[in-house]
């Protein structure tokens, strides 16, 4: 499964040693993106999704930020919005699904969630 991961610099920099370790081990090369915009841009999911060759139906953008939760919805694809940095009550209305962290998700029922 492509992955395509942005981030502002101070996230980035802190998840480097997360994502080499754990994440990109288990893509295969050629399958990973990563594009590092200072602010959240509706522009690193459109990369994102030229990259893979992906559209929008089969597209799924996982954010915790305002901005984040906006440039998804406005990239066209599935967003996911996390509880983690703002909470349900505050992100409902701005994504398709909310989850409150990572710890339930998994491939399956990522495929029965879309907008």
């Amino acid at each position: 499964m492509p992955v395509a991961l942005e981030s502002n610099r101070h996230s980035f920099l802190c998840g480097c040693r997360f994502i080499s370790r754990l994440i990109l081990p288990i893509f295969q090369e050629g399958q990973c993106l990563f594009h590092i915009l200072w602010r959240v841009d509706t522009d690193c999911f459109l990369l994102g999704m030229e990259v893979f060759s992906a559209t929008p139906e089969n597209t799924y953008v996982f954010e915790d930020s305002f901005h984040g939760l906006q440039a998804g919805m406005t990239s066209g694809a599935t967003v996911i919005g996390l509880a983690t940095t703002n909470t349900r009550k505050a992100i409902t209305g701005k994504a398709h699904y909310i989850i409150d962290d990572f710890a339930e998700m998994t491939y399956e029922k990522l495929l029965t969630m879309q907008r």
